[in-house]
């Protein structure tokens, strides 16, 4: 057979897709159409596939110069060299293209399957991910949830003990001041100071950075030296000006550090001598001694902090009395929410309130426990010599809804005697305050709630005054009197009698010693008048000089009232006028007094010297 023997070609169907009409069935032109059409047929097949036939088809010499052999053989032939010998084989431009499409289709089906395959088992990855990452969500979520309700409860927990603790509190108050231990004269003299505070000089300034010789680097030894040399000069003026602000420091610091001892020497000194005062007093009997150490014992009882008693003290000595306000905490002291519930379901607080017959047990129980706290650290305090008895007033400062204006409202009143009160066993745990003030006979308020007022046996500004006997003068008066003949005490009383009259309000008058230079108190505790009032009665025939005026100012700001009333049957000089315009001293003198017995007790009386009162230039 020769080397080149030309065979006849199978015939192949071309793919439909080709250019021209190279797709029509063989013919005996195949070669030449081969060589007309073959570049053609390469650049569809480059085109549809980008490249996959050249050099990837088996059936392809994978090359252009085994194109360029095809093309240059007519008859289609392809040599190749396997080992030492030559093998030909005949092939066509059709087959080739037909095998390379079946190749092609092939790898790409498999391609397609890889690619599914690999997309479901992506899917399948993603879902398995997705699924996972809900799954946590889910239970992040629900472990969210459940710390929320688990911190509820928690915070429902301790919102229930505070409540409980609070109420244990409130009722706990008499047993905290029966087992605190007295306050003694002793314990005046130690005083708490509040520790020195240097502020910013109690630190010491930091020290420059002395600067040293960098090894290596760009710049040469000597330049380096010389900027050594600047800088322990820029060192030398840093240190020198951090010795001068040391020095400023120390000096602040000193001067500070000796202040401060000096203030508390002085604080020392001064609780020293006030104590020494209070001592000398009580072994005196001296009432502003006894005061001052009741107001220090009542002031440091074991009470809840939102509790502030602002006692005002009054001692009686005569009586070995000692009476004491005492401001009382409004209904708020006491919380109205009863428990509070977490409901999961609803993720809310729920709050129970209390009743108010609860509401009226637990103030009720502050308004008895305050008194005897009171009471007890009294007679603790101070033997029989001194006390015997005393009258606790509990006030309760509130505003008056009908007029607005500020009123103080007596809500509970105590007296007793240290006898009675000796024989109490207050830390008993069976011991109820309410029925325990009651049987000393107290004066507790019917609707605490509602701050009903209960009247005092004897108050704070009725105590501070010497106040004797009331006597009705003007009913055993008749025909013309003569006030210069009356008796000096039954001219009070009927002074004491018109301001009742005139004010309609509580008017007492002084004992006969021992007034303090005051006849008589006008008591006026809605403030509606302004206040306290006290009052002198002076039956004087003459002109009153204007010294007696000054006294009663002065008595006036030393017993801390609000005005004073000077009444007298004669007439006030010039200069006293004109003090008591700049002092809030209120004159009547006889002319105004008679014509004021006239008009509110119907009492026509004689004021022999009585005469007109003259302008004040």
């Amino acid at each position: 057979m020769p080397r080149f023997a030309r065979t006849t070609r199978p015939s192949v169907t071309p793919p439909s897709d080709l250019p021209g009409d190279f797709a029509s069935p063989a013919t005996s032109s195949d070669h030449a159409r081969d060589r007309q059409f073959a570049p053609q047929v390469l650049r569809a097949v480059k085109g549809r596939h980008a490249g996959e036939l050249v050099g990837e088809s088996p059936g392809w010499a994978g090359d252009a110069a085994a194109w360029q052999t095809r093309q240059t053989d007519p008859s289609g032939e392809v040599k190749r060299r396997l080992g030492g010998g030559v093998v030909v084989r005949r092939t066509s431009v059709w087959g080739d293209i037909a095998r390379d499409r079946e190749l092609r289709r092939r790898q790409a089906e498999r391609a397609d399957r890889v690619l599914r395959q690999v997309e479901r088992e992506l899917d399948a990855d993603d879902s398995r991910a997705r699924a996972a990452s809900e799954r946590e969500a889910k239970a992040q979520e629900k472990e969210r949830i459940e710390a929320g309700h688990r911190a509820a409860l928690i915070e429902a927990e301790e919102q229930n003990a505070r409540l409980s603790e609070r109420v244990d509190e409130l009722s706990g108050m008499l047993r905290a001041c029966v087992t605190q231990c007295p306050l003694s004269i002793n314990d005046l003299r130690s005083v708490e100071i509040a520790p020195f505070d240097p502020g910013p000089d109690g630190d010491r300034l930091p020290l420059p950075r002395r600067p040293v010789l960098e090894d290596g680097g760009l710049l040469s030894r000597s330049r380096r030296r010389r900027d050594l040399g600047e800088a322990m000069q820029r060192y030398e003026r840093e240190l020198a000006n951090h010795e001068r602000r040391e020095h400023e420091r120390s000096s602040r610091l000193a001067a500070k550090a000796a202040e401060y001892e000096q203030m508390a020497s002085d604080t020392r000194s001064a609780a020293a001598a006030r104590t020494c005062r209070i001592e000398a007093g009580l072994r005196g009997g001296d009432p502003e001694s006894l005061e001052a150490f009741a107001l220090q014992a009542i002031g440091v009882l074991s009470l809840p902090e939102d509790i502030r008693l602002d006692p005002k003290v009054a001692y009686r000595r005569d009586p070995r009395e000692v009476v004491v306000d005492i401001r009382l905490p409004d209904v708020t002291a006491v919380r109205a929410e009863r428990s509070v519930k977490y409901v999961r379901a609803r993720h809310a607080f729920t709050v129970k309130e209390r009743s108010k017959t609860e509401m009226t047990g637990i103030y009720r129980g502050i308004l008895a426990q305050l008194p005897l706290c009171v009471l007890q650290a009294l007679f603790r305090m101070f033997d029989d010599e001194l006390v015997d008895s005393a009258t606790v007033n509990g006030i309760l400062p509130t505003v008056d809804r009908a007029t607005g204006r500020p009123s103080d409202r007596n809500l509970v009143s105590v007296t007793t005697s240290r006898a009675t009160f000796d024989s109490l066993v207050l830390d008993a745990a069976e011991l109820d305050p309410v029925l325990c003030v009651r049987e000393l006979g107290a004066k507790l308020s019917p609707h605490p709630l509602d701050y009903e007022v209960v009247p005092a046996f004897l108050t704070f500004a009725q105590a501070k005054y010497h106040l004797g006997p009331s006597v009705d003068v003007a009913a055993g008066l008749d025909g013309r009197t003569d006030l210069l003949k009356m008796d000096p005490f039954d001219f009070e009383q009927l002074v004491r009698e018109l301001l009742l009259v005139m004010s309609g309000r509580d008017a007492q008058v002084t004992r006969r010693s021992r007034d303090d230079g005051i006849d008589g108190v006008v008591f006026d505790c809605s403030a509606t008048m302004g206040g306290e009032f006290i009052v002198q009665a002076k039956r004087y025939r003459n002109v009153v000089p204007a010294n007696d005026v000054r006294a009663l100012a002065g008595v006036m700001h030393d017993k801390r009232a609000n005005h004073a009333l000077f009444v007298t049957s004669s007439w006030f000089s010039d200069d006293g006028r004109r003090f008591a315009l700049d002092n809030r001293v209120r004159l009547i003198e006889g002319p105004e007094l008679k014509h004021l017995l006239r008009e509110h007790l119907d009492l026509d009386v004689l004021i022999p010297s009585a005469r007109r009162r003259r302008a004040v230039r």
